[in-house]
């Protein structure tokens, strides 16, 4: 017997800003948003590779111990998703008074950290962190976020392409249909 599926709360961090408000606001005026660069030293050069970057104004980031040496995209997921959830809901999630099952959908992953992984075991493979294993940061933002709000129910990642979401919509209707 299927319970059906409700999206009750949305989130969001973008290049527009944090929350829901500026997406918004910048998707209706039809905006064009500032690309900057991010740069990779190569042994030979650097590539430089343009990107929309979210705004530095972190003060929508909640405070968890956790999230304090967490990498960008885990304060991004946490931000979203205590939009989403609002005071209310979060607190009854802590208290186990519901369940918030946690499914993350990315569509490139921690690249930044794969990166230095790959970097530093080519560089040196001796000193190379295992904290930073890339097969463990695709789950970091999702796991974190999990721990935040005292979940105690599934929590996937899926990194996948621009329909990813819908593939998360899915699984998400798959756990309520088993319970």
């Amino acid at each position: 017997m299927s319970k059906g599926l409700s999206i009750t709360g949305i989130g969001a961090v973008s290049p527009a800003g944090w929350g829901v408000a500026p997406l918004m606001a910048a998707l209706e005026a039809g905006v064009s948003l500032p690309l900057s660069e991010i740069e990779r030293p190569l042994e030979d050069g650097t590539v430089r590779t343009p990107v929309l970057k979210v705004p530095a104004d972190t003060s929508s980031v909640p405070k968890f111990p956790r999230l304090r040496r967490a990498s960008p995209i885990s304060k991004f997921a946490a931000a979203a998703a205590m939009e989403a959830l609002g005071e209310e809901r979060y607190q009854k999630s802590l208290a186990g008074e519901i369940r918030v099952g946690v499914i993350f959908t990315l569509t490139n992953g921690c690249v930044g950290y794969s990166n230095r992984f790959f970097g530093e075991v080519l560089k040196d493979p001796a000193v190379a962190s295992p904290i930073l294993f890339p097969e463990t940061v695709f789950n970091a933002p999702s796991s974190h976020l999990s721990a935040m709000i005292g979940s105690r129910s599934p929590n996937d990642s899926l990194v996948g392409d621009g329909a990813g979401f819908f593939t998360g919509i899915d699984l998400a209707a798959e756990w309520i249909e088993r319970g």
